[in-house]
């Protein structure tokens, strides 16, 4: 009996041993550390003539923080209306299926497809593409489009485009060379927040 009382405990012991390990937390691979995302001034201190890559940046975030506080419904709303133009600054919303969903200047691009054509340029340069392979931590594109606050002329447009929520939200500033004769794409601006319009 002595013998199957220490098997007993021995059992016990054992198991108990078993669930204390289990409960001893891994050890998992240390994560490198994010890069911190910078903070954008408010876009009431930037000077848009000094400063228009800065002032697109934080034209962009204000809008996404508007998306996340209204909701999808209101800011695409907004978005839409001529009230959040800030002249050649205008927001447009691309959603998970290349539709433009918000574009205030220029109201016929919505419901359109940033695809062929529309997302082809005078040069051939395929923006649409470029613009759907934004990334949440946004990147440029610079592309010949119709500047509606200069009656439409084409110039040069460097738009900042971020991916947020599974939307393609962006805004631009265009730059201005030579009227219907912009330059080839393949050269873009090295930085285009320090080019001067």
């Amino acid at each position: 009996m002595c013998g199957r009382i220490a098997i007993g405990v021995a059992l016990i012991v054992g198991l108990l041993m078993l669930v204390a390990c289990s409960a001893v937390p891994t050890q998992t691979q240390p994560q490198p550390p994010q890069p911190p995302v910078p903070s954008l001034p408010s876009i009431e201190t930037i000077s848009q003539a000094a400063e228009p890559g800065l002032y697109t940046k934080a034209f962009v975030a204000e809008a996404i923080r508007r998306y996340d506080a209204e909701g999808r419904d209101a800011a695409l709303a907004y978005y839409n209306t001529t009230e959040s133009v800030d002249g050649e600054w205008y927001l447009f919303v691309i959603g998970e299926d290349a539709q433009v969903l918000a574009h205030s200047a220029i109201p016929e691009n919505v419901g359109l497809f940033v695809k062929e054509p529309l997302g082809i340029d005078a040069d051939g340069f395929n923006f649409g593409a470029a613009m759907l392979a934004a990334t949440e931590q946004g990147n440029w594109v610079s592309y010949v489009y119709e500047n509606p606050a200069r009656g439409g002329f084409l110039e040069t447009k460097h738009a900042w485009v971020v991916k947020h929520d599974g939307l393609i939200f962006g805004s631009g500033w265009y730059q201005v060379i030579r009227y219907d004769a912009p330059p080839p794409h393949q050269n873009p601006p090295s930085d285009p927040e320090k080019v001067i319009a």
